[in-house]
C-alpha cells in the first residue's frame, strides 16, 4: 500500500487521525519526510523552557509523531519492531525532558535520581497508545534536593515530571504514566531510595516482581546509578537453581488477568487481544515464565525482548522452532492489530469493537476487506497461541 492509500485509509477509518490529517501538523507525506519528521520529534528540547510551552511541544510533537508513525506503518514502510522502538524511543526522550525540568524546578541537583522504564517500555515495545510504567529510585549518597530532604525532593520532582507527561491540556496529553510497579506503592513514597529498594527486593520480593525487572532499565536521569542498581537486582531476579516454584505464582496472576478480562473463553469476537485467553500476554508469559526458571544458569536468556527472549529459548533447545514461529507470528499480528484498535481514538485499550461496523474499521486497517475473514484469522491466531501456553504449563509442571 502506498502512502497515499494509508492517508485515505486513515481519514475513512480512524477519527484521531482523521483529526490530526485536518490539522495539518504534517507539511509533506511522503516517505522520507515522515520518516524525518520522527527524528525531529526524538530531538532533545532545552530544559529550562517555560513549563507551559514545554508541555505544549511534547503533546505537538507527539501528534506528529504518531501521525508519521500511522502511516508508515499502515503503508507498509515501517516494520513493528520499527513502530514500537519509535514510540519508546520517544517517551525515553519525554520522560528525560520532564526530568531535567522538573529538577531544575525544584532546584535538586542532576545526579543521583533515575527514572526505570519497565514493562513494554522496558523492553522497547511500547504500543502505539501505551501507558508508560516507569519506578523511580534515588542514591541517598549522590542524590540532593536542595533545602529539602533527599526523599522529599526527589519525590516532588517525579510527581512534576509525571504531570508534564500525563495531564491533560488543550493540546491533549503525552502518556498516561504508571508508578504503582514501585516497591510496596500503598507505603513508599514516589521516588523510592535505592536502599530501601534493594532491602525490600531482597526480603519479600515478588516472582511477578521478578517477571518486571526482566524488562527494566533505566531510562532517563542518572544512567550510572540507574546501571548500578539494576546490577544489584541480579541474584533477585535471575537464581541459580531451577525455579520451578514459581511457576504456580505465575497461573495465578494469568487466572487474576483471565478474571479481569472477563473473556472465559476463545469464542469471542470481541476479545481482549492483550490479556484474554490467545492474547499477547500469553506470549509474554510463555518467555518470561522460562526465563525466569532457566536464566539463572543461561545469562542468554536475560533479554528484556518478548520475541529476542523467544529465539533464546529456541538456540538453547528449550522451545521447538515450529513453535517459536507460531507465536512469533501471532505476537506481529495481535501487535499490529492491537496498534490499529489504538488509532481509532487514541485510547489505551485492546478490545477488538463489539459492533461490526467499528470492527470492520479495523479489519481494513489490518488489511482485511471481509470482516468474516478477519474474524476468523483472530480466532485462529487466538487458539493457536493458548495451545502452546496450555501445552508449556502441561509440561514444565510434570
Amino acid at each position: 500500500m502506498d502512502i497515499e492509500t494509508a492517508l485515505t485509509l486513515a481519514k475513512e477509518n480512524a477519527p484521531y487521525l482523521s483529526r490530526l490529517i485536518d490539522a495539518n501538523i504534517i507539511s509533506s507525506y511522503n516517505a522520507e519526510d515522515l520518516l524525518d519528521t520522527i527524528k525531529a520529534c526524538l530531538a532533545p528540547l532545552p530544559a529550562d523552557s517555560l513549563t507551559s510551552d514545554l508541555m505544549a511541544r511534547l503533546r505537538q510533537d507527539k501528534a506528529r509523531l504518531h501521525l508519521a508513525l500511522a502511516l508508515l506503518d499502515l503503508s507498509g514502510n515501517l516494520k513493528l519492531h520499527d513502530v514500537t522502538s519509535y514510540i519508546t524511543q520517544f517517551a525515553d526522550r519525554c520522560c528525560e525532558i520532564a526530568l531535567r525540568h522538573a529538577l531544575t524546578k525544584n532546584h535538586c541537583g542532576d545526579d543521583g535520581l533515575t527514572l526505570f522504564a519497565l514493562g513494554k517500555m522496558g523492553a522497547h515495545e511500547l504500543n502505539y497508545s501505551s501507558d508508560i510504567d516507569m519506578a523511580a529510585f534515588f542514591d541517598v549518597d549522590v542524590f540532593r534536593g536542595g533545602a529539602r530532604d533527599p526523599g522529599d525532593a526527589a519525590s516532588r520532582a517525579v510527581r512534576e515530571a509525571m504531570r508534564i507527561l500525563s495531564e491533560r491540556t488543550a493540546d491533549g496529553y503525552v502518556f498516561r504514566t504508571d508508578l504503582r510497579l514501585r516497591p510496596d506503592p500503598s507505603s513508599t513514597p514516589l521516588a523510592v531510595s535505592t536502599r530501601r529498594a534493594d532491602l525490600y527486593y531482597e526480603s519479600v520480593g515478588q516472582n511477578w516482581e521478578r517477571m518486571v525487572w526482566i524488562k527494566g532499565r533505566p531510562a532517563a536521569g542518572d544512567m550510572h546509578v540507574g546501571e548500578a542498581f539494576v546490577k544489584t537486582l541480579e541474584p533477585f531476579v535471575w537464581r541459580k537453581h531451577l525455579d520451578y516454584w514459581a511457576i504456580a505464582d505465575v497461573q495465578a496472576i494469568k487466572g487474576m488477568i483471565n478474571a479481569r478480562a472477563g473473556d472465559a473463553d476463545l469464542v469471542n469476537q470481541a476479545p481482549d487481544l492483550k490479556l484474554g485467553p490467545g492474547g499477547i500476554r500469553e506470549i509474554e508469559f510463555f518467555v518470561q515464565t522460562q526465563q525466569i526458571i532457566l536464566g539463572g544458569r543461561n545469562p542468554s536468556l536475560r533479554v528484556p525482548g518478548t520475541l529476542e527472549g523467544l529465539e533464546s529459548l529456541v538456540e538453547l533447545d528449550v522451545v521447538a522452532r515450529e513453535t517459536a514461529n507460531d507465536l512469533s507470528d501471532s505476537y506481529e499480528m495481535l501487535r499490529r492489530v492491537e496498534h490499529r484498535i489504538q488509532m481509532l481514538n487514541d485510547e489505551q485499550t485492546h478490545t477488538l469493537p463489539s459492533f461490526e461496523a467499528q470492527r470492520a474499521r479495523v479489519a481494513a486497517r489490518s488489511g482485511f476487506s471481509d470482516l468474516d475473514a478477519f474474524d476468523t484469522a483472530i480466532l485462529e491466531t487466538r487458539r493457536l497461541v493458548h495451545h502452546h501456553y496450555i501445552a508449556l504449563f502441561a509440561n514444565v509442571a510434570r
